[in-house]
């Protein structure tokens, strides 16, 4: 489920909020859009278009069928609200069984979309407005079990989002968005999301460099039967298992040599966000195989249950960029970092250059060693 808006909006009411969200009520969000000074409207701020978030479009927040729609609420005056069309203006969308979108207070005469259609995520479905119990334009944005307009909400996370706090961002993935944050759906960055465009049939031609010898690689995209998409190695017959969707590019596995550079692909790129947002990290676990062999391995196995001794991290961030609004060079810096308990084992540091729409170079630094391996066109 993802936000069901562009842009950066306002969090005024959260869970358990201190007016409306009670009870059976209470995991849901209102939204608004507000200003530098925090304000939700210029002057006069009289009328509903003096509102910034007034008639802004509102996405499907996830594909599925428009299960009901409530029309005809006129809009309410500035202060005004309607207790008797609580809800005012409504769609629900049914995402699969016992999951259910539904976003509340929309503009009257807006909609774009009509009961049993289907919708894509992002899809355009009304305008935000001020109907029913809305004093001034908001909206009203839960996940229910059920198909009624009245149902009580279920607590269910935003699949990802970024939130901004006195200009420092943070991504949040499968997280619930609090009360007064400023929360943005991320777009991708052209220049990023090209870059981890690997599609079927994608050929990887790389010169490697490493200790004073140079050799070549051929790697090659491929999809398998259960339509899981990976990287093949020709030369050490390893795979790395990745998913591209359209916010994140992530590895899921990898078989083979872990003294590869395929493996070292893996672990460079585990997790690379698909959009630019000044200063912001991007942080994970990594498996811990290829880090911890033999008797390390087999005694994490025995205490696992009980504690996660043996653990390895993934950090990845963007260091350089030509142009924040249209780059056409950024690097990435990222590290893997195994620890024992607190103590740091192994690190290997990271840097990807990304230029023309695809990946330029990857550089690998482990203690004295240094490969670097460079894509060709």
């Amino acid at each position: 489920i993802h936000l069901p808006f562009f842009g950066q909006w306002h969090v005024s009411q959260g869970h358990d909020g201190k007016i409306t969200h009670k009870e059976d009520w209470k995991y849901a969000w209102d939204f608004v859009v507000t200003d530098e000074t925090q304000k939700t409207f210029r002057l006069p701020g009289t009328s509903v278009d003096n509102f910034y978030c007034y008639a802004l479009p509102l996405l499907a927040p996830c594909s599925g069928y428009v299960e009901n729609i409530i029309d005809g609420v006129e809009d309410n005056e500035i202060g005004g609200v309607n207790m008797n069309e609580n809800w005012g203006n409504t769609i629900v969308i049914k995402h699969t069984d016992y999951l259910y979108s539904k976003i509340s207070h929309i503009k009257n005469g807006s909609f774009k979309v009509k009961k049993g259609d289907y919708v894509k995520k992002g899809d355009t479905l009304a305008l935000c407005g001020n109907s029913g119990r809305s004093p001034e334009p908001h909206i009203h944005f839960q996940i229910q079990a059920t198909p009624y307009v009245g149902a009580k909400t279920l607590k269910y996370p935003i699949a990802y989002y970024v939130s901004k706090l006195n200009d420092k961002y943070t991504f949040h993935s499968f997280d619930y968005p609090e009360e007064g944050q400023q929360i943005m759906k991320p777009s991708p960055t052209a220049l990023i999301s090209n870059a981890f465009s690997f599609v079927l049939g994608m050929i990887f031609n790389i010169q490697v460099e490493k200790n004073n010898q140079v050799t070549n690689e051929k790697w090659e995209v491929f999809v398998d039967a259960t339509n899981h998409s990976y990287i093949y190695c020709y030369e050490t017959k390893s795979i790395a298992y990745f998913v591209n969707n359209e916010t994140l590019h992530y590895f899921t596995n990898f078989k083979g040599d872990y003294n590869s550079l395929l493996y070292y692909f893996y672990m460079g790129g585990n997790k690379i966000l698909l959009s630019y947002f000044k200063d912001i990290q991007i942080t994970d676990s990594l498996p811990i195989a290829g880090f911890f062999k033999g008797a390390q391995k087999w005694m994490q196995d025995i205490i696992a249950p009980f504690k996660i001794y043996f653990k390895a991290e993934f950090t990845s961030s963007i260091t350089e960029i030509d142009n924040e609004l249209n780059p056409s060079k950024i690097t990435i810096a990222s590290k893997a970092i195994s620890k024992s308990g607190n103590k740091e084992q192994r690190r290997i540091d990271f840097e990807m250059q990304l230029e023309n729409n695809r990946i330029n170079t990857l550089t690998i630094k482990e203690k004295d060693q240094c490969i670097k391996a460079t894509f060709i066109e």
